[in-house]
């Protein structure tokens, strides 16, 4: 279990740089292209940002459920192999509950 959860950690890392690029690069020519388009071709670029925008948030949501995956797959291994403290291992529980519930507090 612990190997699947680093596995997961690692590319919830990968997600988490390809959706800054995607929002900070990507997005910024999009609506740099979109300000500065004429005004008959406002629309088109509009909706070009918005896609870039969708695909970031797509993105964003599979970062999200690999680090949850990664959690409960590390919570797990640390159930099963009883290395960590009772305290610890309650702690990183307690922090896969407030993960989960992170939108909700925000």
């Amino acid at each position: 279990m612990g190997l699947f959860g680093a596995i997961s950690a690692v590319v919830a890392l990968a997600l988490y740089g390809v959706a800054s690029a995607v929002e900070g690069v990507v997005l910024k020519q999009a609506a740099d292209a979109w300000a500065s388009a004429p005004a008959a071709e406002q629309a088109a670029h509009f909706a070009s940002a918005e896609a870039i925008r969708w695909l970031e948030w797509g993105i964003k949501s599979y970062q999200s459920f690999t680090v949850g995956l990664a959690l409960v797959l590390f919570g797990i291994a640390t159930i099963r192999a009883r290395v960590l403290p009772l305290i610890a291992r309650h702690a990183l529980w307690l922090s896969i509950l407030v993960w989960r519930h992170m939108d909700e507090l925000v």
